[in-house]
């Protein structure tokens, strides 16, 4: 059986349409991550790391070729299923926080908590715990416009891991914050993926950042391959 946070992306094609004529941002893109491991993407702008990391989320589907995680072809599931699939078994980490602002910061991660606790029978972290283990206990009760950047985005980090999930995605998660925060929120990352046991999945364009995690995957343009390489 395929330990349910394992990942693979196969011959994956992935194409735009535009007035211009069809862009394509994946060209038979294949790729396996073991479960509970953590790979950085890098690759030049336009490379299709953003878009990769979309797929893995279902947010989109491929033109062609599947995304699976665990024993599910994500791809192969209708967008409403995919909803609930990300609910359950996804945390995303993004460059923007994406809190929301009329909620205290205890209150963006307790309803991300409410809400995959009605969408499955997952048992959800403490969330003062939580915040606690992420520096921000004395926090809890400001709003996100109170706090710092790197407060913000441990956070974001919260919310995301709240709910145990199989997989955490994290698209340029220290792209907005200056060295010692985005050292800080990646090394609270690679310990709460451990911590979870989830598989763990960064789009950087920083080496210092990729070099957290335990495999580095270089994304050409499309028309190229992909080669993987251990960097830790």
């Amino acid at each position: 059986m395929t330990p349910e946070n394992a990942v693979s992306v196969h011959d994956v094609v992935v194409d735009y349409r535009t007035p211009r004529g069809p862009v394509r941002a994946l060209d038979h893109t294949s790729l396996d991550i073991a479960g509970g491991s953590s790979v950085a993407i890098m690759g030049p702008s336009g490379c299709g790391k953003s878009t990769l990391l979309g797929l893995l989320a279902g947010l989109a589907v491929p033109t062609a070729g599947t995304v699976t995680i665990g024993d599910q072809v994500v791809s192969g599931l209708s967008e409403r299923a995919r909803v609930r699939f990300r609910r359950q078994a996804l945390g995303v980490v993004y460059q923007a926080d994406n809190l929301l602002p009329h909620l205290t910061i205890e209150e963006n991660v307790a309803l991300a908590a409410a809400i995959c606790r009605r969408s499955s029978t997952v048992d959800a972290l403490d969330v003062g715990v939580l915040l606690a283990r992420l520096g921000l206990e004395g926090l809890a009760t400001r709003f996100p416009d109170q706090l710092s950047g790197g407060q913000r985005q441990r956070a974001a980090v919260a919310r995301a891991v709240v709910h145990r999930p199989r997989l955490i995605l994290a698209d340029e998660p220290t792209g907005a914050l200056d060295p010692a925060n985005a050292r800080g929120v990646i090394e609270l990352l690679i310990d709460l993926h451990h911590d979870v046991g989830a598989t763990l999945v960064i789009v950087t364009h920083d080496p210092a950042i990729a070099a957290y995690a335990t495999t580095r995957v270089d994304l050409a343009r499309p028309a190229t391959k992909m080669e993987a390489s251990h960097v830790g």
